[in-house]
């Protein structure tokens, strides 16, 4: 993991597009694109997934630890727990998804002595 926190530290985009609000399909539709154009570029097209997937997992968790840090100085306690526990949850899930083994070139499962 320390791999990927790594490199989503040090990725900075190549262009900067301009915010525009976007209707909820409009939104999927641009994430789905953009996935399916980067998995294309896999052997193995579901470690394309898994990588994507447990990458906004670790900028939900930075995100939610972020704002977990900002609602404690503030002291509101309430606000604080709660981003707390959902980064709890969020490390819960890449975890969970770390052990999902998807086939050959999957670099982030443990070894299979099952």
């Amino acid at each position: 993991m320390s791999d990927l926190e790594t490199l989503s530290e040090t990725a900075k985009p190549d262009v900067e597009l301009p915010k525009q609000p976007m209707t909820p399909d409009e939104m999927q539709e641009l994430v789905i694109e953009d996935i399916e154009l980067l998995t294309d570029k896999f052997d193995n097209p579901s470690v394309g997934y898994k990588i994507a997937a447990h990458y906004a997992l670790y900028k939900l968790y930075q995100l939610h630890n972020h704002l977990h840090s900002q609602a404690f100085k503030s002291e509101n306690e309430d606000s604080a727990i709660c981003f707390a526990r959902d980064a709890g949850w969020i490390q819960l899930m890449m975890k969970g998804l770390q052990d999902v083994h998807c086939g050959p070139g999957d670099f982030m499962c443990g070894d299979d002595e099952d």
